[in-house]
């Protein structure tokens, strides 16, 4: 028997203005939604459709007749306009029909007007035969860690806890069947003969079973809760949590690559979004803006997408794009209007402290961005932004000492955690180090050449270490020669990093 909420949501379909007066619909909808419900999987063949359904017999050819991929196209457009209609508002599930599949899915309607990202199944193992210290750690490995991840809010995590602890057994590599996930994320707990314990994890697309991230690491017998703490943010740094990590530049460029007409509504935004922190771009930057204008007028209350919109003044701001006309103070404005509707989002107030920040209020920005590691003190992007904001807001020594710490959890950070390191060597004439650091800043667009060129202010400065100021005049001639439209980006770059112009004859002490 077909679950209330389904056949209620089925009802309210049938019975909208735009399904009432098409009986071939209504029938194909009746059917698909009974053998999804059912799992009857040869019932959802195209052959079994059209002759069940559709009213084709026997000598059907799905190569000659194409009726069934037409009927579903029609369906899945019909299905799309009424949850755009105000009669949908209503309807408890949201029901969708993805391209090159006749098996429905059915997900919240109200969760389907915000944005979303990727979801996560995490499974955590022990061998067969296995102590009582095995499962013990085992069980604390799970708890933690799910714990932990479900403060990522693009993350969708599922968590196979059982009935009393019971361990997920060999074999549950039959999760990856299950679509509603996109990636399977297993650990393992095994004792060694010197009583330690060797956790080893791996990360699987679903869809295609690659592999496409593993750690392993050794916890002492003796192990303290810093030591598991630790132990979690080399896991969490690196694969959800840097620049949204493996997985979700994994995810964004996947759905690029298969084409954004196959992607959900629901999840174009952090699609995009995602790709923009991976490989920034004016051009990105525009696209994005112009979905989400068309996003916002169809979901005005999709607070997600709102932040992302305000997002977009992060990259507007330095690197000097100039795309948004609003002011900065009306872009902060808005961002406490929404950490109105959703008090608890850390993202709404690492904005609200950047907006700060960039109005030139220190004292504010350093609160919410205190408040927005409070609330997750497992994502190390805040804390990059945070110790970058104390940095070129004059707390340099603390900032370099987080940025720093943030290389423990994640042997290969995003390129731009290295421009306040690159920044603060070329501040004490370490020039090398400062050179070294730069050779890891790749952005897309200006700020790659920008970053470059200041290097090569450091060492064509090092001649002139010993002289208390350092004449800058020569970067036009020579680094930025090639470059006559960065001159002017270099100048509004520097400004917001309090170094000086590249004028003629202008010099700075980069003490």
């Amino acid at each position: 028997m077909i679950d209330e909420t389904v056949a209620n949501t089925e009802s309210l379909i049938l019975a909208s203005r735009l399904f009432r007066s098409k009986p071939q619909m209504q029938r194909l909808l009746s059917y698909l939604v009974m053998h999804t419900y059912e799992n009857n999987n040869d019932a959802l063949q195209q052959r079994s459709i059209a002759i069940n359904c559709l009213g084709r017999n026997d000598s059907f050819e799905s190569t000659k007749d194409p009726i069934v991929r037409i009927e579903a196209a029609r369906l899945r457009k019909l299905l799309e306009a009424y949850y755009d209609a105000d009669e949908a508002q209503q309807t408890p599930l949201r029901v969708s029909l993805p391209k090159g599949s006749y098996r429905l899915v059915f997900s919240r309607n109200i969760e389907h007007r915000q944005s979303r990202s990727f979801s996560l199944l995490l499974l955590c193992q022990s061998p067969m035969v296995m102590n009582v210290e095995e499962i013990q750690l085992m069980i604390k490995v799970r708890q933690g860690l799910s714990y932990r991840l479900n403060h990522f809010d693009h993350l969708n995590l599922s968590v196979n806890f059982h009935p009393e602890h019971e361990v997920a057994q060999r074999g549950s590599i039959h999760f990856l069947a299950e679509e509603q996930h996109d990636y399977v994320m297993r650990c393992e707990v095994v004792q060694d003969r010197n009583r330690d314990f060797l956790i080893s994890s791996i990360v699987i697309h679903r869809l295609t079973q690659e592999i496409l991230w593993s750690h392993s690491t050794t916890i002492i017998h003796g192990y303290t809760a810093a030591i598991l703490d630790e132990f979690y943010l080399k896991l969490i740094s690196p694969l959800v949590s840097d620049s949204y990590g493996v997985l979700g530049i994994h995810w964004a460029k996947s759905c690029l690559e298969m084409g954004l007409e196959y992607v959900e509504d629901q999840h174009m935004a952090a699609v995009q979004f995602i790709n923009l922190c991976s490989e920034p771009s004016k051009i990105a930057c525009k696209k994005f803006m112009e979905f989400l204008d068309q996003r916002l007028k169809k979901y005005p209350d999709d607070y997600n997408a709102q932040g992302s919109y305000l997002a977009i003044g992060f990259f507007d701001y330095f690197l000097n794009y100039n795309l948004m006309s609003s002011s900065l103070e009306d872009r902060l404005k808005h961002c406490l209007i929404i950490e109105k509707y959703v008090p608890h989002d850390p993202g709404i107030l690492v904005l609200i402290g950047f907006y700060n920040f960039a109005l030139n209020r220190y004292c504010e920005a350093e609160v919410y961005l205190n408040n927005a590691r409070k609330l997750n003190p497992y994502n190390t992007m805040w804390e990059f932004i945070y110790g970058a904001l104390m940095f070129f807001v004059g707390k340099k020594e603390v900032g370099f000492q987080i940025l720093l710490r943030l290389s423990k959890y994640n042997s290969r950070p995003p390129s731009y955690y290295f421009v306040p390191i690159f920044f603060y060597y070329l501040g004490e004439k370490e020039w090398e180090k400062a050179f070294k650091a730069s050779s890891k800043v790749t952005f897309a667009d200006d700020l790659e050449f920008l970053v470059k060129a200041i290097a090569y202010l450091g060492v064509g400065a090092t001649s002139q270490t010993n002289t208390e100021e350092i004449d800058i005049s020569w970067l036009e001639k020579t680094a930025l020669n090639d470059y006559p439209d960065l001159i002017l980006h270099f100048n509004a770059v520097v400004k917001r990093l309090n170094l000086q112009d590249v004028d003629s004859g202008v010099q700075t002490d980069l003490k």
